[in-house]
């Protein structure tokens, strides 16, 4: 690779948020009730805010605020950014990852809760 692609590929918006490890953003994920929820909600279909505010009872602006964290972390995207209302979010493969990683960890700590 040349110096000049090597740069190029660093200033890729996204190049931080993949450098992040699985744990890093676990433990994001895990410092929120709100991220968590959500994430769990959008892991099961595409939802508007409003649905996942109603579903969670819980305040658009908690649930919007909170979209902008999991976005900007890489793990949800908005499917029609263009819309002023009515957007969808879903999970992104790297959300959909750590989804699966945090159903590991709990079932390894379910496991060794077990055996001690």
């Amino acid at each position: 690779m040349t110096d000049s692609v090597i740069k190029e590929w660093q200033t890729i918006p996204f190049g931080v948020v993949h450098m992040q490890s699985d744990y890093e953003l676990i433990g994001k994920v895990l410092a929120s009730n709100h991220r968590l929820r959500i994430l769990n909600l959008l892991a099961e279909r595409v939802m508007t805010p409003v649905e996942m505010a109603k579903s969670l009872k819980m305040e658009r602006s908690h649930v919007s605020k909170t979209l902008r964290e999991l976005r900007s972390l890489g793990l949800v995207e908005c499917k029609n950014p263009t819309l002023r209302k009515g957007k969808l979010f879903s999970v992104t493969p790297r959300g959909r990852h750590t989804i699966e990683s945090l159903h590991s960890l709990k079932k390894s700590g379910e496991t060794a809760d077990e055996s001690d």
